[in-house]
């Protein structure tokens, strides 16, 4: 957008990939490009953050909800966190299975 005009529209990848508009291939050229380390301090990717993070999942069963409780912080907000781990090629413990949990623990 350009004094609030819209000057290209499409998918952000191609965009970047491949700007058609001289306005868009300047703000691509004014944008940093960022280290894979300074992309993960821009995440909160420290690796005090990411062990803190993954020992706590360890230690509740994989359970998302435990963990960002003992946490403190948002399921949704430890949802993105492990998303942008696994798109770094961190991995994460697997949820647990509901359907292997006694039956006394699912209400049924």
């Amino acid at each position: 957008m350009e004094r609030g005009h819209l000057v290209e529209t499409g998918e952000a990848e191609s965009l970047c990939a491949a700007p058609k508009e001289a306005y868009t291939r300047q703000l691509l050229a004014a944008t940093p490009e960022l280290s894979f380390t300074e992309l993960r301090n821009t995440l909160g990717m420290t690796d005090g953050n990411v062990t803190t993070h993954i020992r706590t999942l360890q230690e509740t069963g994989g359970n998302r909800t435990r963990a960002a409780r003992v946490l403190g912080i948002s399921l949704r907000c430890l949802q993105y966190k492990l998303k942008a781990y696994a798109e770094a090629g961190i991995e994460a413990p697997a949820q647990p299975n509901r359907a292997s949990e006694p039956e006394h623990l699912l209400g049924v």
